[in-house]
């Protein structure tokens, strides 16, 4: 079964809200999390904005670090259960004006690490999964901000191999959480999958 819930990755009571009352909904079992929110915000090291760094760290970092952690009681041990977090291809490649969203998305990979290894007692898997350029309104509003900025051009290098009309949609990122959820993954663990349309291999 699947439950939705809103939730404010920045607010730590909507956070603690919104599994209570998916553990309630799904009679106090919850065999996988999804840690998919995220805010995309420049913060080019010449124009810094420290809000907007906490702000990204918050949200990329900390709230998906707290909803696991809220979650855990519920969490059935035994090998059968995952915990997704959607990271970004930013978190292991330079990434011109994001310095603060790269390095949340560099920790949360990191921690997804980190994490499999201290549930490993429990079989519960732990796996990030990394994107690059899924066609959503994040990316738009985000390109937006890099006009004027002196790395804005740097992004044109940035090619998909089968051509920009292939770029990647939600549903194309939501087969893999899909698949990294599912009992055909029960091998995939503490491994980060890259799902880029081949861009690394531009550079």
């Amino acid at each position: 079964r699947f439950r939705s819930h809103h939730v404010d990755m920045a607010d730590d009571a909507s956070i603690v809200a919104a599994v209570r009352a998916a553990a309630e909904d799904l009679g106090g079992r919850i065999d996988v999390v999804c840690n998919i929110a995220g805010v995309t915000l420049a913060t080019p090291i010449d124009d810094l904005d420290i809000d907007r760094i906490r702000t990204i760290t918050q949200v990329n970092f900390i709230g998906p670090l707290r909803l696991i952690s809220e979650a855990l009681p519920h969490i059935p041990a035994g090998g059968s259960s995952a915990i997704v977090n959607v990271a970004s291809t930013s978190g292991t490649q330079a990434m011109p004006t994001m310095a603060a969203y790269a390095g949340s998305k560099a920790a949360l990979i990191s921690a997804s690490f980190t994490l499999a290894v201290e549930l490993a007692p429990k079989r519960i898997r732990v796996v990030p999964i990394s994107p690059s350029g899924v066609q959503t309104k994040m990316k738009g509003d985000f390109a937006k901000q890099l006009q004027g900025y002196r790395g804005g051009d740097w992004y044109s290098r940035l090619t998909l191999l089968w051509g920009r009309e292939t770029m990647g949609q939600a549903d194309d990122l939501a087969a893999f959480i899909a698949f990294a959820a599912s009992e055909e993954a029960k091998y995939w663990n503490a491994s980060e999958l890259r799902v880029d349309g081949g861009t690394r291999a531009s550079f």
